[in-house]
């Protein structure tokens, strides 16, 4: 048997090509299928492949063929590769023929599965003769060919465990059956499509006799493969699909269709009928509105105008009811992104009342406005529609309602304002650090809101060495909270929680004070110690000091912005000049949004993908109410309170 030599830019790019097919060929349930890819590196189109599934009278068995074609006369190579259900290779078959300064050359190369083990047979031409080589491998289960190593090292989380991994690999070009070694470097920049990107680079053995090629890693996707001192393959960076499965090496149908998805646009401009029969596929196999939606979407983008990397979308409520609040909030937008040198610009469009028009906004924008990311929607209400819309359409969301909630599986969706997790754990910091208030509780109202918030204040004062003696939960319909306050454990608390807006907090406190819980300034008995109501940015009206009186006294509340502070008069000022109104906390808030868009859009992200990498990246100087950028790892805002 003989060693392959090191791997040329043909078997590079065959690694690339086979990848798809070998985790599609992982899919072991469902109905028959077939399903058609087309891959592209860069410009260079190196031809499609076809999957199906098939079923006689013995079994089922996966088929992944595949043909590349690399420039005029230059190889073309034909694949085919069968697993069987439990996903042992079958057979496996690849014919190439290459041309270039040395002359024509051809290989036909064969595995097969014969009783309990494999047989090869290898014939190659060229100008010297021909050569025939035979005989038995030795494969393990699960080593079918060298694209698994590919998606192996995607895999790992380089960035937690450093060091070294090992996998078993087959080398069907080569005859060769060995255990491959993947060293960890660092992370390190390479160019990606044009783009220099931050990514883990690996090096990984190649072949038996040790040879390596460096790979990068990019969110679970190998993005570049480095052979010598040049980068000879890249790989799309557009979805993270391939890294899904790389992780979990088990494949389903929603991860099959992200992969489908790119691939169709990969058709769109070199092939659109045949993008369009895809995506009739796709619609046709659609088993949620989910999937629907998707499909309608790809097949808009077809039809869209290209991307202007230049424009940002905005979309905010401009009539209606809330037209004064989303008049000053797109004031407040534009002065944060013009004042921090936002090098494009802000098409802001009316959000109207309902989901439907809210999603429609977002559709134009993106699909008859080529924008490059999205803002907003203000409203509650249409915040969770136009984040699903989005992810579909794969454009960014900066969400401006506080409702929304970004899941793990969003990855183009993100929170700017402040979270209730950021408000608690500022509050007790200054509580029990600073105030020295240690022994703590908790009287919040019974819904989502109030348990979440509640939870997250606990959690904060155990981590920072505090106590919780006493909660308890009330009707949040109700105006009574008597007999709730009644159940609260009788403890001396140094200060009460109420995780509630500034209309109900009055009613809490009179529920608490009536049960002869010293709470503000009120004292049952004369020298009782009091406790201080603790509270989040909901609080900040006038209204809560003149309906709760004495109970809320001394209370201490969270906020982001106080005009009336001397660290913001700059600001204030300018703002003010700019608008003839002092700012409100709402509106200097939206001041840093549109500093993180600035900040964002002057890196020049060049599509919808490179400005949510960006996005994640970006880091804010000198906020005025703590908006440093997007949390690590996460679609949340990091946000430096004061």
């Amino acid at each position: 048997m003989t060693r392959p030599s090191p791997p040329s830019l043909a078997r590079v790019l065959k690694l690339t090509l086979l990848l798809p097919l070998l985790l599609t060929a992982a899919l072991t349930a469902g109905q028959p299928r077939e399903l058609w890819y087309g891959v592209h590196l860069g410009s260079l189109n190196i031809g499609t492949m076809m999957f199906r599934q098939q079923i006689d009278g013995v079994g089922e068995s996966y088929v992944a063929s595949a043909r590349m074609e690399l420039g005029p006369n230059q190889l073309l190579s034909e694949l085919t590769l069968e697993l069987d259900r439990a996903g042992n290779l079958q057979r496996y078959t690849s014919s190439s023929d290459e041309r270039d300064e040395g002359g024509e050359s051809s290989t036909r190369y064969t595995i097969e599965r014969v009783g309990g083990g494999l047989q090869f047979e290898r014939i190659d031409k060229d100008a010297s003769g021909t050569r025939r080589d035979s005989g038995e491998l030795s494969l393990e289960r699960g080593a079918v060919a060298e694209p698994l190593l590919v998606m192996r090292v995607a895999g790992v989380d380089w960035q937690r465990s450093g060091g070294i991994a090992r996998f078993p690999v087959f080398d069907a070009d080569g005859d060769d059956f060995w255990t491959a070694e993947a060293r960890y470097v660092g992370e390190l920049e390479v160019d990606v499509r044009g783009i220099p990107r931050l990514a883990h680079a690996v090096d990984v053995q190649t072949d038996s006799a040790g040879d390596t090629q460096r790979m990068f890693v990019l969110n679970g996707t190998v993005v570049a493969i480095q052979m010598n001192e040049a980068i000879t393959a890249v790989l799309g960076t557009e979805s993270e699909a391939h890294g899904d499965l790389a992780t979990a090496m088990d494949p389903d149908e929603r991860v099959l269709r992200e992969s489908v998805r790119d691939i169709v646009l990969g058709f769109a401009s070199g092939n659109p009928d045949r993008a369009r029969r895809l995506i009739s596929r796709m619609r046709e196999s659609a088993s949620t509105e989910a999937e629907r939606t998707e499909a309608r979407y790809l097949e808009r983008r077809l039809d869209s105008v290209a991307v202007n990397p230049r424009r940002i979308g905005v979309i905010l409520p401009l009539s209606g009811r809330y037209a004064a609040v989303g008049a000053q909030v797109k004031e407040a937008l534009e002065h944060g992104y013009i004042n921090n040198g936002g090098p494009g610009e802000l098409l802001i469009v009316d959000s109207g009342a309902t989901e439907e028009s809210a999603i429609a906004a977002a559709e134009s924008l993106v699909f008859d406005e080529g924008v490059v990311a999205l803002v907003g929607p203000l409203l509650s209400s249409q915040a969770d529609a136009v984040a699903a819309a989005s992810e579909a359409m794969r454009t960014p969301l900066i969400g401006l309602a506080q409702s929304l909630e970004p899941s793990d599986d969003h990855q183009f969706v993100f929170r700017a304002s402040v979270s209730v997790g950021d408000q608690v754990d500022a509050l007790v910091d200054y509580v029990v650090n600073d105030a020295g208030l240690r022994t703590l509780g908790i009287f919040a109202p019974d819904n989502d809101y109030g348990r979440g918030a509640a939870e997250a204040f606990r959690a904060a004062v155990e981590r920072e060495g505090g106590t919780i003696a006493g909660s308890e939960f009330y009707d949040p319909a109700s105006n009574d909270m008597t007999a709730e306050a009644r159940r609260l454990p009788r403890v001396e608390y140094d200060g009460l929680f109420i995780p509630d807006n500034a209309s109900r907090v009055p009613l809490a406190s009179a529920g608490l004070a009536y049960e002869e819980f010293p709470v503000g300034i009120f004292q049952p008995e004369p020298g009782q110690k009091t406790i201080r109501l603790l509270g989040l940015n909901s609080w900040n009206n006038e209204d809560i000091l003149t309906q709760g009186g004495s109970y809320v006294r001394n209370a201490l509340f969270t906020e982001l912005f106080m005009a009336d502070d001397s660290t913001a008069s700059s600001f204030v000022q300018a703002y003010t000049a700019a608008t003839g109104r002092s700012p409100s906390a709402l509106e200097a808030v939206f001041v840093d949004v549109g500093n993180l868009l600035a900040t964002t859009h002057a890196a020049s992200p060049q599509s919808p993908v490179a400005f949510r990498d960006a996005l994640r990246s970006t880091t804010v100087g000198d906020p005025i109410t703590g908006l440093t950028g997007i949390r690590d790892g996460g679609n949340t805002a990091a946000h430096r309170l004061r």
